[in-house]
């Protein structure tokens, strides 16, 4: 009688642990690749935000730097992968060059201007056309002027 309920009781508890670890490896299975999605995705939002800020308030050098990274990282494969980035991927890219641009103009750089202008019209595509150089322009200018609306309303109420 008390092997019987040793038995049991080892066979209730061995059948408990297993569940437990099978119970274990399908959240383990199902939560870490979406986990892993939204950090690459939050990663790819903080490298745009820290480009963008550079290059709205640093010099060429130091924004040419940011965006190209942020650029590069854009242009992954795991970038345009990510359901969370996707197609978004392509217009924030083709915005970066277009940012490169125009800080290249503010340098009087007249040579990477049109180069990253040139990147940035055959980056961005507006109802299946590739976008013309005015239209990156005013992209980027309403995006500075949205930015700058923002921060106004801030600084009005903290």
């Amino acid at each position: 009688m008390n092997c019987r309920k040793v038995v049991v009781v080892v066979g209730l508890l061995g059948s408990f642990v297993l569940g437990s670890a099978v119970g274990a490896a399908v959240m383990l299975f199902r939560t870490v690749p979406a986990s892993a999605t939204s950090l690459a995705s939050l990663d790819l939002e903080r490298s745009g935000t820290d480009a963008y800020v550079k290059y709205r308030y640093g010099s060429y050098e130091v924004a040419k730097a940011a965006l190209l990274e942020h650029a590069q990282r854009l242009s992954t494969p795991e970038a345009a992968a990510n359901p969370l980035v996707g197609p978004g991927a392509e217009v924030d890219l083709g915005l970066t060059y277009g940012r490169l641009a125009i800080a290249a103009e503010r340098a009087d750089n007249e040579k990477d201007a049109a180069d990253y202008m040139l990147l940035a019209t055959q980056t961005v595509f507006i109802e299946g056309q590739q976008a013309r150089e005015s239209q990156v322009r005013m992209m980027v200018t309403r995006l500075d002027e949205a930015w700058d609306r923002r921060l106004a309303g801030t600084a009005k109420h903290p």
